[in-house]
């Protein structure tokens, strides 16, 4: 039997792919201006035109992590994104290979009408690449949903249509 490393992650595989070909498209991984439509303004435009994301966005946190976010407003919403076009491609272009667990997506997701925020993150190593390999040397895809509370003043990290009970506006009338 083949060893291979599998991301059982089901919804957004290749998002971390994208961030990878985003920071591959800026020129290095201080540049944060990507150079017209890369592969991670086609992932992101793919997000964003998934029924059901709320939005979508890409980030680079100091640790050196590269990072998309997408917010769906539920299951079906990011099992669609699942089964876009978009996603199938990217998918298609790396060597996925599905856990026994991944039958199905988003399957230990019970509760079908909760916001979901997937988080894909990576890191690159270079040395990883020079000997022919995947450059990531840390790869995560994470599924989050909001919980009750919190408060912003002129603006928040997720869309406005993303439902938080109890979530407080301190911004000036």
């Amino acid at each position: 039997m083949r060893t291979r490393t599998r991301i059982g992650m089901i919804g957004i595989t290749s998002a971390a792919l994208a961030a990878a070909a985003l920071l591959a498209a800026t020129g290095s991984a201080g540049s944060r201006q990507p150079a017209g439509q890369d592969i991670g303004e086609q992932l992101l435009d793919g997000l964003r035109s998934t029924k059901g994301c709320l939005g979508a966005d890409a980030a680079f946190f100091a640790s050196g992590k590269q990072v998309i976010v997408a917010w769906f407003e539920n299951k079906a919403a990011a099992t669609r994104w699942y089964y876009s076009a978009t996603h199938r491609g990217f998918m298609g272009a790396v060597d996925h290979h599905p856990s026994d667990n991944e039958s199905e997506p988003l399957a230990h997701v019970k509760d079908e009408s909760i916001p979901i925020m997937v988080m894909a993150s990576m890191s690159l190593d270079p040395a990883l690449a020079a000997d022919g390999g995947a450059p990531f040397g840390q790869l995560a895809i994470e599924l989050y949903t909001p919980l009750p509370g919190g408060a912003m003043y002129n603006g928040r990290l997720a869309p406005k249509t993303l439902p938080v009970k109890h979530f407080r506006d301190l911004s000036d009338s």
